[in-house]
């Protein structure tokens, strides 16, 4: 039972009491004096609920109060600490945010970069190899008319060569035929011993096949220009070469090598071209040839071919762009010595029209003697 309805149940039994007392009793007797002292006792009683009543309840009132002051301050403490941690949240979501997205641009940069320049994505098919190919080759022909002149004045027939004696030059030429080149119908009829490379001094086919600038083949190509071009050209005494006749065959020889030349040189070039001379890293020896085949299959045939064809599926925008280039340079560089060859066959076509012209100059000249010797028999009569 709370202390409330303790206190009213007492209050109520008091005057109950009271009223009972004073009906039943006198006034100013022995009742009246034991009444007055039961109502002091109980008076007490109730003072002393009463206050301690009020004492309780002021004591709970004040714990309640403090309980709401502190159950108040801790939710507003719990409040700031939540915006602060939200807040907080928001601003390492943001920073996060940030990073991940400079991370994110430093990984495209880096992709691109990639992709953009790595040898097997942006630089087109085997760079380096490539690279050392065109220099390699771009030496070996510039090269080739230093090598060509040097080939033609080696001949016994080199344009203002003049031979002392034709007769043992000739004879030179066929002693180097029958040592080395002797072929199998002249050791048939024991003239010489059948030679390693039958017939080579007038095969024109190994002119087109590389071969060692020291080999068997490289002196049977040399021997072959020597016999296309013809004949040493004589030389005559000082003082024959004084006299008129003398220096109209001096004129006549230097026509002639001027004639010739054009095709000695056409024929070094060839030979220049296909005469293995140029290192490659691997230590292989190759002709300039060799060389422009080896660049050319890179995308025609082949192994080479398929390592392009499979290097180009991976390459990139900028890649393909490269190697585009690279090809167009080639094109270019071929055409260029095209077109070199082009000239030398023009100098070899207008030599042969002049050597057709020979014939009419002749003609020309007899009938010109023949008008001039009328003309004088005519003036006599």
């Amino acid at each position: 039972m709370s202390s409330r309805t303790k206190l009213a149940v007492a209050i109520v039994a008091t005057f109950l009491a009271v009223s009972g007392v004073r009906a039943a009793t006198r006034p100013s007797g022995p009742a009246e004096a034991l009444m007055n002292f039961w109502l002091q006792g109980l008076q007490k009683f109730v003072s002393k609920s009463i206050s301690q009543f009020g004492t309780t309840f002021s004591d709970g009132m004040q714990n309640k109060f403090e309980q709401i002051i502190s159950a108040i301050a801790v939710a507003t403490a719990q409040e700031a600490i939540s915006g602060n941690v939200v807040a907080e949240a928001h601003r390492q979501a943001g920073m996060m945010a940030l990073a991940s997205a400079k991370a994110q641009q430093e990984n495209t940069e880096l992709l691109n970069a990639v992709s953009s320049f790595a040898p097997r994505l942006g630089q087109g098919y085997d760079l380096c190899g490539t690279m050392y190919k065109n220099k390699a080759m771009t030496k070996a022909y510039a090269d080739l008319a230093a090598r060509a002149r040097a080939k033609v004045a080696s001949l016994d027939v080199a344009p203002g060569r003049l031979a002392k004696d034709v007769s043992r030059a000739m004879l030179q030429r066929l002693s180097l035929h029958r040592q080395k080149f002797c072929t199998k119908a002249e050791a048939d009829k024991g003239l010489c011993t059948e030679s390693a490379l039958p017939g080579g001094d007038v095969n024109a086919a190994l002119l087109f096949e590389p071969a060692p600038a020291d080999s068997l083949q490289a002196t049977a190509r040399t021997a072959y220009i020597q016999h296309v071009v013809g004949t040493p050209n004589p030389s005559v005494q000082p003082k024959a070469g004084s006299a008129p006749d003398g220096q109209n065959y001096l004129i006549s020889q230097n026509r002639l090598d001027a004639m010739r030349s054009a095709a000695a040189y056409s024929l070094a070039v060839i030979d220049a071209k296909n005469t293995q001379n140029v290192r490659m890293p691997n230590g292989a020896i190759t002709s300039p040839n060799e060389l422009l085949k080896l660049r050319v299959n890179q995308y025609f045939g082949g192994k080479d071919a398929q390592d392009w064809s499979d290097a180009m599926a991976v390459q990139s925008q900028r890649g393909l762009t490269v190697e585009a280039a690279k090809m167009a340079g080639l094109s270019a560089w071929m055409e260029y010595e095209e077109l070199k060859n082009l000239y030398r066959s023009n100098v070899l076509y207008a030599n042969l029209l002049i050597s057709a012209s020979d014939a009419m100059r002749s003609e020309l000249d007899n009938l010109h003697n023949t008008a001039g010797s009328n003309a004088a028999t005519g003036a006599i009569k």
